[in-house]
């Protein structure tokens, strides 16, 4: 399993009127965090495209346990699994500064071919970049 940590600041516009940070934005938050995973294991999703793949959203969850709040460093854990199959997940647990746990998550994508848009297994250098891998990143 990969681990990665990136940190973020909640920015005055990701909050709500209660001074939340808004609920819609821990899916980005998420995707930041995934990007940088793979970023780290030296994949681009650039590359993901251009090999005449494209990774759609599946299925979402979030279970929110504390608020966060403008400025607040978000400290966001990213875990990939072992790829089994078309589907890959990828699984988050956010903390604030104090080391809150604020929430907790999932996002599961699925790999399909650009052209017919169907589901297929991830490319062999997708397979060879997560299995070479560093445990932490």
């Amino acid at each position: 399993m990969i681990t990665c940590i990136t940190k973020l600041r909640v920015q005055y516009c990701d909050t709500d009127q209660m001074g939340f940070a808004h609920h819609s934005n821990y899916v980005k938050y998420f995707e930041l965090a995934r990007m940088d995973l793979l970023r780290n294991i030296g994949i681009s999703y650039f590359s993901i495209e251009d090999a005449g793949f494209i990774m759609p959203v599946v299925d979402v969850r979030i279970h929110y346990n504390n608020p966060a709040f403008f400025d607040d460093e978000l400290v966001i854990e990213t875990q990939l699994p072992d790829p089994t199959g078309a589907k890959v997940v990828f699984h988050y647990k956010v903390h604030n500064q104090e080391g809150k746990l604020i929430c907790q998550g999932e996002v599961a994508l699925a790999f399909a071919s650009k052209e017919s848009k169907k589901a297929c297994h991830p490319p062999v250098f997708f397979m060879d970049a997560v299995h070479g891998a560093e445990v932490s990143v």
